[in-house]
């Protein structure tokens, strides 16, 4: 998940170079206002002082999403579009498709479809739903953690900045450690369950 962050950025990048021709000027506007709206509501809940806010966002931000975007974007419609298509890399492009439109963001639209497309890979490498949980929610808190550290938030949002600090290797380590002992558990436990 961690070596995915620059990346993530790099299509951020280019998502957000993408410009419309004139004739579609009013619907960029619409998702520019968008956009503005999605950062302002984003930043009202990531950028509070409080500890308890903090452990709030990591259930409401991280864990939810994370649970629940991944029990039906990998856990049905992948399965769905594999079958249909007879091709998991069908079902994987149109999973992450979904993903990525199902958050109503077009300037991020094509690193959410790469992080979808990493997630049902997870999922179609390991055969288990919680690999791509944990790294789901890896990503979310990475977000949360960065943010919560670096208050009172000044200049660009945190997560446009995700991978461009060296300050960041903290919450990344953090982070990756939480993952690397999540696979590590999971390892453990399903060969002492299948006896090998």
């Amino acid at each position: 998940m961690v070596a995915w962050i620059p990346a993530i950025n790099f299509a951020a990048g280019i998502n957000a170079r993408i410009d419309l021709p004139e004739s579609m000027e009013l619907i960029e506007s619409k998702m520019e206002t968008l956009r503005n709206d999605y950062n302002y509501l984003t930043d009202l809940f990531i950028n509070t002082g409080s500890v308890t806010d903090f452990l709030v966002n990591i259930i409401v931000m991280a864990i939810l999403p994370a649970v629940g975007e991944e029990l039906l974007f990998r856990g049905v419609f992948q399965r769905l579009f594999a079958e249909w298509t007879h091709s998991i890399h069908w079902g994987i492009f149109f999973s992450a498709l979904i993903f990525s439109f199902f958050h109503f963001e077009f300037y991020g639209f094509l690193p959410r479809f790469l992080l979808g497309a990493f997630f049902g890979y997870l999922f179609a490498w390991t055969s288990s739903i919680w690999i791509p949980i944990l790294a789901h929610f890896a990503n979310n808190f990475i977000i949360l953690g960065y943010s919560f550290w670096r208050q009172p938030a000044t200049g660009p949002s945190p997560v446009e900045e995700l991978g461009t600090h060296a300050e960041l290797s903290l919450w990344i380590s953090l982070s990756a450690g939480i993952l690397l002992s999540a696979l590590l558990f999971y390892h453990s436990t399903s060969h002492r369950v299948s006896g090998h």
